[in-house]
């Protein structure tokens, strides 16, 4: 009981008092620890003593659960849905680079401009001369994602256009990056969701059939690429970047 009521004190600290009432908490108190919120130090102390008294395997299966989720806390912020946010201009800002056609000789421009408090913005004209096609941006080094990230979310507004949303991750070199087209609607905001194992490793174009599977832990960096080889301006709005979590079952 005295475990317990250290877990509810650091529950109440952590500005979560509602889960002290939750079947799942009183069931498995180191459940508590969840993607919902900044939990403290003292929380996740309190929870690993309760383990002590423990038959092993019930601890085992406790601790995979926790160790699964507890990447989520102190990561970053976290939207209205419970969402860990990658990128919002003001709550998870990044610094952005441009990547375009000009590398090999094309006349691609491109920008992206995040002085709004609202959304970044990815924009530029794509030009076709010289063999080109294409405009990109990469980001800074993005915040560490636990193994239980199976989705990207995305709410952009874009042209109509078909964009493409990359990530880099640790595991393979810096000039292959895991891509994943997905539709625009102009003038209208959308929310899209990529799932990780639909993305496609890929090099200057080409698929590198060799690259390890995409997994969330090993992704370092994001960004947009337009290559849809349709001669333009254009112009992407994105308000936010989100990592959604497929936590596994608390369930006895």
């Amino acid at each position: 009981m005295r475990s317990r009521h250290r877990i509810s004190r650091g529950l109440q600290s952590a500005g979560l008092g509602a889960w002290l009432h939750v079947e799942a908490v009183q069931a498995y108190p180191l459940s508590a620890i969840v993607c919902m919120g900044q939990v403290r130090n003292k929380l996740l102390v309190s929870s690993i003593h309760e383990m002590e008294v423990m038959t092993v395997s019930k601890r085992m299966r406790i601790l995979a659960v926790s160790l699964t989720l507890i990447g989520c806390l102190g990561a970053g912020p976290m939207n209205e849905e419970g969402h860990m946010v990658l990128y919002e201009p003001s709550a998870a800002p990044l610094s952005w680079w441009v990547v375009n056609d000009t590398v090999m000789g094309g006349r691609s421009s491109s920008q992206w401009n995040d002085s709004s408090t609202s959304m970044g913005i990815f924009s530029g004209y794509l030009s076709l001369d010289n063999n080109g096609g294409f405009a990109s941006v990469r980001s800074s080094e993005t915040q560490l994602l636990p193994p239980a990230v199976k989705s990207i979310r995305l709410k952009v507004r874009g042209d109509g256009r078909t964009y493409t949303f990359a990530v880099r991750t640790r595991r393979i070199g810096r000039g292959v990056s895991y891509q994943k087209t997905f539709e625009t609607r102009a003038k209208d905001w959308t929310v899209v969701t990529l799932a990780l194992d639909t993305f496609q490793p890929r090099w200057r174009g080409r698929l590198v059939s060799a690259a390890p599977q995409l997994k969330a832990e090993d992704i370092q960096s994001i960004g947009f690429l337009l290559a849809d080889k349709t001669e333009g301006s254009f112009r992407l709005d994105v308000a936010e970047i989100s990592s959604v979590v497929n936590a596994p079952s608390l369930t006895p």
